[in-house]
């Protein structure tokens, strides 16, 4: 039978050893965090295109989310030619703006993500 006792950590090798050393990792991860969040946003500024959106069913329709730098527009023309199409039916579309509704379409906007 292996021997399971072990000597125990004292405070100071334990702040030194572990605590000191994940306080700086814990920084390093937020900063690699930034930088991407940074590029995120860049890909997001720079973004420029057209996509069509069709609901098909009882008040349904065409509608065009065109987006240019950093903004959206949404018209019943295309600013550009459409990269895709997305087909949803009214059931299917009333579905998922609930959802988007609670949650945010392009995921949390104004919560904080800090728990």
């Amino acid at each position: 039978m292996a021997d399971n006792t072990s000597t125990p950590i004292t405070p100071s090798a334990f702040f030194t050893d572990k605590v000191a050393p994940q306080f700086r990792r814990r920084i390093d991860e937020m900063q690699r965090q930034i930088t991407t969040l940074q590029q995120q946003i860049q890909d997001r500024l720079n973004a420029q295109g057209t996509v069509r959106m069709v609901v098909e069913g009882d008040g349904g329709g065409t509608w065009y989310l065109n987006t240019k730098n950093g903004e959206m527009t949404v018209t019943t023309e295309p600013t550009y030619p459409p990269v895709m199409t997305v087909y949803q039916s009214r059931a299917y579309f009333d579905w998922s703006a609930a959802m988007a509704t609670e949650s945010g379409l392009f995921g949390p906007s104004s919560r904080n993500n800090q728990s």
